[in-house]
């Protein structure tokens, strides 16, 4: 199913991807990366709630993944849970802190909560960190 599924979201085929991870999350032993992909998938389809369902799933079965914290901090921002979200973007930080999404959504937050200073060094520090990643790639 998994293979299938990460067929489909290179394809596009949205309905399709969601049924096939919905399929392969019943199976003991999902990998990680079938409840990122759904969390995804539902993020960009703006089915924020089913996201974040999928994430706190995925959260429990695999705390240590930086990028279930942030993906659901994306989702709950979304429907205004913004004090909730901030927590997940700083759980997020605390497991992997050299990713520059992490500290762009956290600036985001702030933002929406009125920290004018913390936005902007959160924002500092994601352009630094992707400015580090560009330089690799170069």
């Amino acid at each position: 199913f998994e293979e299938r599924a990460r067929l489909y979201y290179e394809l596009g085929n949205l309905e399709l991807e969601s049924e096939n991870l919905e399929k392969a999350m019943q199976y003991p032993n999902c990998p990680v990366d079938v409840y990122i992909m759904f969390g995804d998938n539902c993020i960009g389809k703006k089915d924020y709630h089913k996201a974040i369902k999928c994430l706190d799933i995925g959260v429990s079965l695999f705390p240590s993944d930086s990028r279930l914290y942030h993906m659901r901090s994306v989702a709950k921002v979304n429907i205004g849970q913004r004090k909730s979200a901030l927590k997940d973007a700083n759980k997020a930080i605390i497991l992997d802190e050299d990713r520059f999404e992490f500290y762009s959504i956290r600036s985001a937050i702030y933002e929406t909560l009125g920290s004018k200073g913390l936005a902007k060094r959160d924002a500092d520090k994601a352009l630094e960190l992707e400015n580090r990643v560009n330089e690799k790639e170069i």
